[in-house]
């Protein structure tokens, strides 16, 4: 592969309309791989079509979220946001 070449260096994993699911979990470590916690899993979503652009696409979520000690003294949250096509488990 020849680096000068642009078009090499960078490429959709999806295609435009494939559909995919997302999980967004929260976490005060940077690194995550703790999938079984439920309690660290804030929202899922199933079946959302890549890359298609119109007003139902917008995804809005609110939720409360209470911080440890750590995190109340200047600590850092980390959003850790997965895609994965529809039908391959996490």
């Amino acid at each position: 592969m020849d680096p000068s070449q642009t078009h090499h260096l960078m490429t959709n994993l999806f295609h435009k309309g494939e559909s995919l699911d997302m999980w967004f979990y929260l976490s005060e470590q940077e690194k995550f791989n703790d999938f079984s916690n439920e309690g660290a899993l804030y929202w899922h979503e199933t079946n959302t079509p890549y890359a298609v652009w119109t007003p139902e696409s917008i995804r809005t979520r609110s939720l409360k979220y209470y911080p440890s000690a750590t995190l109340q003294n200047n600590g850092s949250l980390y959003a850790h946001v997965f895609f994965t096509r529809s039908e391959v488990d996490k």
